[in-house]
């Protein structure tokens, strides 16, 4: 039985790699479509305005965003949001991106984008979704943690 154990756990090995370097390209595509703004001389990012929020996040995030701008606004204050969600900094010189993403099922995927600001290394991860619009991003872990989590206090 031990000789027949062997070759099914390489097989599952091998099935799951397969998975995961087959992850579907919409959601990588969609991931170049932001990052790709960040890099090179003139990486000038992504404007996130009430109306371009719906094309990169979930509703919830879009919630949580559009919620911290309105209660800041009406109390004169900085937004918790203060800087890039994207890139999890104010300012960037953004080099040597790399995206790679791995389907977790048919409608969710981890995306992870490392890239260097001001060459200094960096990592985020990406929790996608994918809906009737296509892929969006339902949470940002970065430096500081989850971008969702900045909206709790």
């Amino acid at each position: 039985m031990r000789s027949l154990r062997i070759p099914t756990i390489a097989a599952a090995a091998l099935v799951a790699s397969l998975a995961s370097a087959h992850a579907d390209p919409a959601a990588e595509a969609f991931l170049h479509s932001i990052y790709d703004a960040y890099s090179g001389e003139n990486g000038g990012g992504v404007m996130l305005d009430d109306a371009a929020l719906p094309g990169y996040f979930t509703p919830h995030l879009v919630g949580l965003i559009q919620d911290d701008i309105k209660i800041a606004e009406a109390k004169g204050e900085v937004p918790k949001l203060d800087g890039d969600p994207f890139i999890d900094a104010q300012d960037w010189k953004i080099s040597d991106l790399a995206i790679k993403v791995e389907d977790r099922d048919a409608s969710h995927a981890l995306g992870t984008v490392s890239y260097r600001n001001f060459d200094q290394p960096q990592v985020m991860k990406l929790d996608l979704v994918k809906g009737a619009d296509g892929w969006r991003i339902e949470e940002i872990t970065g430096q500081t943690g989850k971008l969702s989590a900045i909206f709790q206090n």
